[in-house]
């Protein structure tokens, strides 16, 4: 709570800097109105819950004696409990910021020899597992330190407020210790009191074969420590009060505080001025992010303008690509049909040819031969048959589209014997030839006839 108390005088002072413009100020509260209404929750807290650690005390797997002690004695057959005692080390220091907090608080001294403080503290680890010091001379040091508080107090405060009880006054005398102590705080004498005595409590349990190392020491502290540890032992309490050493104490609370509150305003300042560097940071983060995304937005639109134009372009040439491939299919397909026209007026011809009188007179010979031989066909014109074998082989293979292409063809209208042009198919040409044909010339067309098949 001594740290509390600093904390509290800190805010206090935050509280009212900026004077009228400030709360506290504003509201006129001052520096005791502050602490005290700090000191009467943290009474009203300690004594309100006590209860909670008689009910741990109480459910302890393995109370101790001076628990089950603890708990006869504080019962609350024994009466309601108005005070509690806290007795941490460290409020030596703190006695100015505690009285602030608790005016009516009463202080023990528990004053000890100093070379049995410095061998408890260095052994103190050996039945707890806690280390209070490393070594002898901050062990040393410790004691000046929380000694010289309390004496300050004992001159600044009177004995009213702070008792100094020897150690060894409780370890011989107990109970005359206690009753002069019980006095002090203003509480009745009882013969359980001194039932806590009996057992020893945070015992460091030093050695007996336990020697100090004072050639580690600095000299001057080990000997102003047991200068101030003879005086103390030699001479009594001071019975008055020192204003002076009040005041000293007063200004030590306050530059401490003053000094707790400076470091909390540089932190806060550290803390706005990181704030801003951050703030100013992202700022600059975020703008740079909005840069980006714009520009990869705008690339993106970009982008998407390009891919849409390509894919304008590409679907027009393929709709142009589809247009041409439709029309050289239809454009194949009308030359197809006409060349299985031709072809096929071309086997009609060639068998037609085969079977005219004109072709059996020029080939009286083969005509004869196949007479002889019956399944021998009548030779015909070489080329023009080989050219009707290779279509007929391919219509074979190809039977049912030629069939489709066939039947998509439409059906040629009859030409009359005596019409000439480009629409009379060649064995209509032939034929005609033949009724044509004279006598005369019928071995000139058989001579060519065989320049040319062959025959």
């Amino acid at each position: 709570m001594g740290d509390f108390a600093v904390n509290v005088a800190v805010a206090h002072q935050i509280g009212s800097a900026r004077g009228g413009l400030s709360i506290l100020s504003a509201m006129e509260i001052r520096d005791e109105e502050f602490f005290g209404a700090f000191g009467r929750s943290v009474n009203e807290l300690v004594v309100g819950h006590r209860r909670h650690l008689e009910i741990n005390r109480e459910n302890s797997n393995s109370p101790s004696k001076v628990n089950q002690r603890w708990l006869e004695a504080t019962s609350m057959a024994a009466g309601p409990k108005t005070r509690w005692v806290d007795g941490t080390p460290e409020y030596s220091l703190h006695i100015c910021g505690l009285r602030k907090l608790f005016p009516e608080a009463r202080f023990v001294h528990v004053f000890r020899d100093v070379d049995a403080v410095v061998r408890s503290m260095v052994n103190f680890h050996r039945s707890t597992g806690i280390r209070l010091v490393v070594t002898e001379e901050e062990a040393y040091r410790y004691w000046l330190r929380t000694v010289n508080a309390c004496l300050k107090a004992e001159q600044s405060y009177g004995p009213r407020v702070v008792y100094r009880l020897h150690y060894s006054a409780l370890v011989n005398e107990p109970e005359l210790a206690i009753r002069s102590l019980l006095d002090f705080v203003g509480e009745p004498y009882s013969d359980k009191c001194l039932d806590p005595l009996a057992e020893r409590i945070n015992s460091s349990n030093v050695p007996p074969d336990f020697e100090s190392n004072e050639a580690a020491i600095d000299p001057a502290i080990v000997e102003e420590a047991r200068r101030i540890s003879a005086e103390i032992e030699a001479t009594a309490q001071p019975k008055t009060v020192s204003p002076a050493h009040a005041a000293e104490l007063e200004a030590a609370f306050r530059e401490v505080s003053v000094a707790s509150y400076v470091k909390v305003a540089r932190a806060e300042q550290q803390l706005q001025e990181q704030e801003r560097h951050y703030r100013a940071a992202v700022e600059q983060y975020e703008a740079q992010i909005a840069s980006q995304e714009s520009h990869y937005r705008a690339e993106g639109e970009n982008y998407e303008a390009q891919i849409a134009s390509q894919e304008r372009h590409y679907t027009a040439e393929v709709e142009a690509y589809k247009a041409q491939l439709r029309e050289l299919q239809q454009e194949y397909a009308s030359v197809t049909r006409k060349l299985m026209r031709l072809l096929n007026k071309m086997e009609k011809a060639a068998a037609r040819l085969r079977e005219s009188r004109r072709w059996k007179l020029v080939n009286f010979a083969a005509v004869f031969k196949a007479k002889l031989s019956r399944d021998k066909q009548l030779p015909g014109y070489g080329y023009l048959d080989e050219i009707v074998a290779a279509y007929c082989e391919w219509r074979d293979v190809h039977i049912q589209k030629a069939a489709i292409r066939q039947s998509a063809t439409p059906p040629t209208p009859p030409t009359p014997p005596t019409q000439r042009g480009s629409s009379v198919t060649a064995g209509d040409s032939l034929a005609n030839s033949e009724r044509t044909v004279k006598p005369a010339r019928v071995d000139r067309v058989a001579k060519q006839a065989e320049n040319r098949c062959g025959v």
